[in-house]
């Protein structure tokens, strides 16, 4: 087992069901730290949901890796 991968795997999972779930967070801090305040140019929300499951996909690949396979 790798054990980096035990603990970054289910956090990647853990970060991507949070954003999923509520990403209205995520797209409210990127607004507040960009520079453009009018509406075109902000963060929508449902924008992030794309990348959301695909952290949480990159988080179950870490996982199974560093459970079934040893790095060499």
């Amino acid at each position: 087992m790798w054990v980096p991968g035990l603990i970054l795997g289910p956090a990647a999972i853990a970060a991507g069901v949070l954003l999923f779930i509520r990403p209205g967070v995520l797209a409210d801090l990127l607004n507040a730290a960009s520079r453009s305040r009018d509406e075109e140019g902000r963060f929508q929300a449902d924008l992030l949901k794309g990348p959301a499951i695909g952290l949480i996909w990159i988080g179950i690949a870490v996982l199974l890796i560093s459970l079934f396979l040893r790095p060499s």
